[in-house]
């Protein structure tokens, strides 16, 4: 056979286990993006025992499956040297996940709460294993997450158009949230709870599902342009408007930082900020108008957090979209009088609105430290419940934190380092008296399973190398697409997940419902970070 019907060959089968892996790898983040949210085993009761039954089930079988393709495929196809000086654009990231691995690994095996006797009616077992019934952020379920970001990393070739279910998924989540929050009950189940949105969750669980897709949608919209405008369009006015309805002032904080690192990047280019300032016409009409329906029918939401009650009053969404309206206009004045960019914008204006959100953020901080040390003496805002610290600051994050504090500084040094064990915070906090009565006084009979701040959960739970391992792989990866950004826009959307997630997550925590997709868009982004290289170098 001659040289050049080998390579023929060679090549055609090289071919024939990238179309296989990239099938094998879309079916499994259609499994997850698709029908993870969608998934009620027993109706309501037991939601999250349900979400964790379909994602252990999963995880599963893409061990087996990708496990038996994964031999096959180094067997068979094997990496070309470009791939494999490709893989040095995800190397850190690869190692902060190893190292968040092992440290989780080692946090289980050292942890006195490995196994626990579930108090609760539940099909599951407790502990570090499994994690705490009706939460289920244990050993399992990382290990699972971890094997979604190598599988979908590893042999997902990407493009734009595999996410297209998922958003179709989403949106079914998302107008049937909304529903719920405009108090129509779209279906009627047992184990029904009025607090419960859609088919994910409470507030703070629907809320850590779209921090992690609303995001994908603005940075699809804001890379692709004038392409498939209208449907990309369409997705991100019900992304926005469900941010706004939920309620949850972590996830309007987090899409308020999350379009102010866009729009401080978009200010570069002239192209970009007009894309951007659709965007914020979009959110703005979706604000106007839930707004206007308020103002008319006072009740119309059945909950309103802090953020949502200032956003949806008439005058301030009217603000937002005169100067939504204005900036748009004037962006597309300067484009039809042919008129230069002012240096100003590109170079100036986007750092300074840096400056001052930062310095904003800074000035409420003091005035809530001074104020909870004064009493309260503070003129016109003492009283208000927001500039006073105590143990119910937040809908009683003040007591997360505390116990959190508390708990670290209970920990042996061995603990301080590796924590108690995935999932174990309750576990650890019911060893300890006086913390259990601080949760108790304030929680009664209600269970705490987290700080409801995810860098104290995971310092609680896997230590401080924990803490680090996992900040590190953001970190990295995060540091990788920004890098290459300007020459590959796409990576935007990628970018704006870490960002937005990360942000909700400051006052908030890690759960069935969210993390998972998470670690699914880590696993697409180096995927999409080794594509291009590997193409380039390759010339396939």
């Amino acid at each position: 056979m001659s040289s050049d019907n080998k390579e023929r060959i060679k090549k055609s089968s090289e071919e024939w286990f990238d179309l296989i892996g990239t099938g094998l790898t879309w079916v499994l983040m259609m499994a997850v993006f698709c029908a993870l949210p969608l998934f009620l085993r027993n109706k309501y009761d037991h939601i999250a025992a349900g979400k964790y039954f379909f994602l252990f089930e999963t995880g599963r079988w893409t061990a087996v499956v990708m496990g038996l393709f994964a031999a096959a495929y180094y067997a068979g196809r094997g990496l070309s040297a470009a791939e494999l000086k490709a893989r040095k654009r995800i190397r850190l990231v690869d190692l902060s996940v190893l190292a968040y691995t092992v440290i989780t690994a080692i946090s289980f095996f050292f942890s006195k709460y490995r196994f626990v006797e579930n108090s609760l009616e539940d099909e599951w077992k407790e502990g570090a294993l499994w994690g705490s019934s009706g939460w289920y952020m244990g050993l399992l379920t990382y290990l699972i997450m971890i094997l979604f970001y190598v599988v979908m990393s590893r042999f997902f070739l990407y493009t734009d158009r595999f996410l297209i279910p998922a958003f179709f998924s989403a949106e079914i989540v998302f107008l049937w949230g909304m529903l719920n929050r405009f108090r129509f009950s779209v279906f009627k189940f047992d184990g029904e709870d009025p607090k419960f949105l859609a088919s994910i969750g409470n507030i703070n669980w629907f809320m850590g599902y779209a921090s992690v897709i609303v995001p994908l949608m603005m940075g699809l919209y804001w890379y692709r342009g004038y392409r498939n405008r209208l449907m990309y369009g369409s997705l991100l006015f019900t992304g926005f408007m469900t941010v706004i309805v939920n309620g949850s002032d972590s996830g309007v904080l987090a899409l308020f930082l999350t379009m102010l690192f866009l729009f401080a990047y978009s200010l570069k280019d002239e192209d970009k900020i007009r894309t951007f300032a659709e965007m914020a016409l979009i959110f703005a009409g979706g604000d106007f108008l839930i707004a206007a329906i308020i103002k008319v029918y006072k009740h119309f939401l059945s909950f309103e957090g802090m953020l949502t009650k200032i956003l949806t009053d008439i005058r301030v969404a009217s603000i937002i979209l005169f100067a939504s309206v204005g900036f748009f206009f004037y962006l597309y004045y300067l484009k039809k009088k042919e008129k230069i960019y002012p240096p100003f914008l590109r170079d100036t204006f986007g750092k300074l609105v840096c400056v001052l959100t930062a310095a904003f953020f800074g000035a409420i901080i003091l005035l809530i430290v001074i104020n909870t040390k004064s009493g309260g003496k503070i003129p016109v805002i003492g009283k208000h419940e927001f500039f006073m610290f105590n143990r119910e600051w937040g809908t009683l994050r003040g007591t997360d934190w505390e116990a959190a504090i508390r708990l670290f500084i209970a920990q042996s040094p061995f603990g301080k380092l590796f924590g108690s064990g995935p999932d174990t915070f309750w576990f650890l906090a019911m060893d300890h008296p006086d913390v259990l009565a601080i949760i108790k006084e304030n929680f009664h009979n209600t269970r705490l399973t987290n700080a409801h701040c995810e860098i104290f959960t995971v310092l609680i739970n896997q230590g401080l190398l924990g803490l680090a391992a996992y900040l590190a792989i953001s970190v990295s990866m995060f540091a990788a697409l920004f890098k290459r950004l300007k020459d590959n826009p796409r990576y935007m959307m990628f970018i704006l997940v870490i960002i937005m997630y990360h942000a909700n997550n400051l006052i908030s925590f890690e759960q069935i419902t969210s993390t998972p997709f998470f670690y699914m868009v880590l696993g697409i982004s180096a995927a999409a970070l080794l594509r291009p290289q590997v193409d380039k170098q390759s010339g396939r």
